[in-house]
């Protein structure tokens, strides 16, 4: 079978960026005979044949304690990186409003023709700094609501569980 890869880094589909910032590249992988190379592309979102850049992953081994979890034969292993936004676009800075799509792809060493596997897409915005902290903003006050929320059935479940325990 083809290798499974797994994006754990960016946990999203779609992810906004700044010019400057970096993007954390986390993946898992599994094959039932080994893991050959993992690579990474990144390609204009407007223009799917343009390929901006790409990149070879290192990856090792997943320790022996985790990797028995489930079928002992499969070869698992991880691999990570930090891609610099400014050095991933042909220009020097990153243009906000620019539009990417990042890929892991992996292949294994299965004879004579191997498998190869993507990942699932990661579309990348550049945004503005501005932009950026709005936004960072915005998820921060529907937590804070969240937690508020969390909290107050929390209370009301607190009483409801006095009360019983009360009469009782």
């Amino acid at each position: 079978r083809r290798p499974e890869v797994f994006l754990l880094a960016p946990s999203h589909a779609e992810v906004d960026v700044v010019a400057g910032g970096a993007v954390p590249l986390h993946v898992r992988l599994e094959d039932d005979f080994a893991i050959a190379d993992v690579r990474w592309d990144l390609r204009n979102a407007v223009d799917p044949d343009e390929t901006l850049s790409e990149g070879i992953l290192t990856s090792r081994p997943v320790p022996r304690d985790l990797s028995s979890l489930g079928s002992a034969s499969r070869d698992r292993q991880v691999a990570r990186t930090r891609l610099e936004v400014n050095e991933l676009c042909p220009e020097d800075v990153a243009a906000a409003g620019s539009r990417w799509t990042l890929q892991v792809v992996a292949r294994d060493n299965r004879e004579p023709l191997p498998g190869s596997s993507q990942s699932a897409p990661v579309h990348l915005r550049v945004v503005t700094g501005d932009e950026y902290l709005r936004s960072v903003k915005d998820q921060l006050a529907r937590a804070g609501e969240r937690a508020g929320t969390v909290y107050e059935q929390g209370r009301s479940q607190l009483t409801f569980l006095q009360s019983v325990l009360a009469s009782l």
